[in-house]
């Protein structure tokens, strides 16, 4: 039979070494899986006023890229169709900046080629040929991709068209669905 002096140091081994375990798997998981942004969206407005550069388009191209550290980034030519906020016109074309690598490591959601979005950007503040890129607004909180093709009921009205936003976020309190009228908040 143990005495009271064991028992205390066995059940002092046993918190400790469940605290230890314990910590040492959250942290892991965290490393794994975790992602967090600098900022939380209150409300469409907040986001475009952050942005540089509000645009809808298509992407035109995609590639990747090690050209920071060696770290992975995918790379996607944006065409420009509308111009909501910026300097931009309709017809340029910007590179957008998504850290990841498709097919084999993907943090966030990224650009498809071919496809439609309406982008919050902001300006990468990287030196050199850099420079001129853009990252999403936010991670992807500024991401909507398009929901369906604009039809107009009769020949006098314009047709308009519809976004969701891609990668909702809890901490955020965006409009899931938006047209670019809606766009500056």
């Amino acid at each position: 039979m143990l005495n009271q002096q064991s028992r205390i140091s066995f059940t002092v081994f046993v918190f400790l070494l469940l605290a230890f375990t314990t910590s040492a798997c959250s942290s892991t998981s965290s490393i794994i899986t975790d992602y967090s942004r600098v900022r939380s969206y209150q409300s469409i407005s907040d986001l475009a006023e952050d942005s540089e550069l509000i645009a809808v388009g298509t992407v035109t191209n995609r590639w990747t890229a090690a050209d920071i550290d060696d770290t992975k980034f995918t790379l996607s030519r944006f065409e420009i169709t509308e111009v909501l906020k910026g300097d931009s016109t309709v017809g340029e074309t910007v590179t957008i900046r998504q850290y990841g690598d498709p097919g084999r490591w993907e943090p966030v959601l990224l650009l498809q080629q071919g496809k439609d979005y309406l982008v919050y950007l902001t300006a990468s503040g990287l030196d050199g040929e850099l420079a001129s890129q853009f990252y999403i607004t936010g991670g992807n909180a500024g991401l909507y991709g398009l929901v369906n093709q604009p039809r107009a009921h009769n020949e006098l009205e314009t047709p308009e068209l519809s976004f969701t936003q891609l990668e909702p976020d809890a901490s955020d309190n965006l409009p899931l669905f938006l047209t670019p009228y809606e766009a500056l908040g």
